[in-house]
């Protein structure tokens, strides 16, 4: 089917959570919209439904990864069988938020600072389709040149 080009979502894997109200965590590749609503589903954080999800960019194979705020990056590599972890430049882990039915970098868990060693924030453009990356990339730019930087 020609469609299946273009479709570039695709549903990764699923586990079981407490952490979730129900019960399984979703963990989507290059979502679709309806799919970050899913993602970010009901959370127990006060106001805030539907409003987060975390992800991971991968720069190699330029995938993001999507799912439910409550769970950490790092179980979710594990359950996906991913081996590379937080200090890998070539993966930028972080929180989006839903601003105005955009999703947007709100913060990292490990530095983004890490992403732009070695690498230019264009070499980050791409991840934009998804969630915009690029003005909290030029902001940690703007603080890295002049010396100010102090994480997240």
């Amino acid at each position: 089917m020609r469609l299946n080009k273009y479709l570039t979502e695709k549903w990764k894997k699923s586990f079981k959570s407490i952490r979730v109200a129900s019960g399984i965590v979703e963990v989507f590749v290059n979502p679709s919209k309806s799919e970050f609503r899913d993602a970010a589903g009901s959370n127990k954080w006060d106001g805030l439904r539907g409003k987060w999800v975390r992800f991971y960019a991968d720069l190699e194979n330029r995938l993001v990864y999507v799912w439910h705020p409550e769970i950490i990056h790092s179980e979710v590599w594990k359950r996906i069988g991913d081996s590379r972890n937080y200090s890998d430049d070539t993966l930028m882990s972080g929180v989006a938020e839903n601003v105005g039915g955009k999703w947007t970098l709100t913060e990292t868990d490990e530095g983004i600072a890490k992403n732009l060693y070695g690498y230019d924030v264009r070499d980050w453009e791409w991840v934009n389709k998804w969630i915009n990356v690029t003005k909290k990339l030029k902001e940690v730019q703007k603080q890295l040149d002049a010396g100010t930087y102090r994480g997240n």
